[in-house]
């Protein structure tokens, strides 16, 4: 089993992990299990994966990372555990679009986004 079939479940994504599965390896959409996690908000698996070593600033086959995922997704959680995880900001995705462009409207993500793009 891939470890991206298993972000839902952080039971699962620690057993995987602990037995050497592939933090990196992509779905046909170039999609890892951090980024996954992070489009559908499972926090706890973020986590756990930022804390085994996944790489953050992975891109998709469209350009999104973790943090452009976790955005679009209103995800706030996500979104300051990738910030806190010291994820690039500033990516864009193949539409020339970071993640804070992406989601500008809706408050409760822009805000710590506006936050780190401050520095830029």
């Amino acid at each position: 089993m891939e470890l991206y079939h298993a972000v839902g479940n952080l039971d699962v994504v620690n057993l995987l992990v602990s037995r050497g599965a592939d933090l990196e390896v992509e779905d046909a959409h170039g999609q890892t299990a951090l980024t996954l996690a992070a489009r559908q908000g499972h926090t706890k698996v973020v986590n756990c994966l930022i804390g085994r070593g996944a790489n953050v600033n992975h891109t998709d086959h469209d350009g999104w990372t973790a943090l452009r995922s976790a955005a679009w997704g209103g995800h706030t959680e996500v979104v300051s555990a990738l910030l806190y995880a010291g994820v690039k900001v500033d990516c864009a995705d193949a539409d020339s679009r970071t993640a804070l462009e992406s989601i500008m409207g809706r408050q409760k993500v822009s805000k710590p986004l506006a936050v780190e793009y401050r520095d830029y």
